[in-house]
């Protein structure tokens, strides 16, 4: 019985549970990392360029890092704001959709009204064009 509870334990730190707070980690560079890599650096590097660019794969994991607090600082409204840009972009897949409204539901729990508002209103700022004059 011991022996299946740590491999049940285990295979939930495999698919990513926000439990473990590492999710989708590349294992072997957890303890091995590459050498261009220093050890100390952060597992995850946050692709923020590429989600500004409109890439909802990089929006999500952007979300995801400010939801955990790897690569950059734990910011909740940060997150959520990154959840909302990437559950609008037209080009997310329905699987990705599904796993954004699940991370923000989770989120959503732990946020007070004001700041979920706030977070709304800064994706709604961002997903709004400028006017033109």
């Amino acid at each position: 019985m011991k022996a299946k509870l740590i491999i049940f334990l285990f295979g939930m730190g495999l698919c990513g549970c926000e439990s473990f707070q590492m999710p989708n980690i590349d294992w072997g560079n957890l303890w091995l990392p590459p050498a261009n890599r220093p050890f100390n650096s952060p597992i995850h590097t946050i692709p923020k360029a590429k989600a500004e660019a409109g890439d909802p794969v990089a929006q999500y994991d952007l979300a995801v890092g400010y939801q955990l607090g790897q690569g950059v600082e734990r910011d909740d409204v940060a997150a959520h704001k990154w959840y909302a840009i990437a559950a609008a972009n037209s080009g997310a897949e329905e699987s990705l959709k599904a796993k954004i409204h699940f991370h923000q539901a989770t989120l959503d729990k732990r946020m007070t009204p004001e700041q979920i508002a706030e977070a709304e209103s800064a994706a709604e700022d961002y997903l709004t064009p400028p006017a033109e004059e």
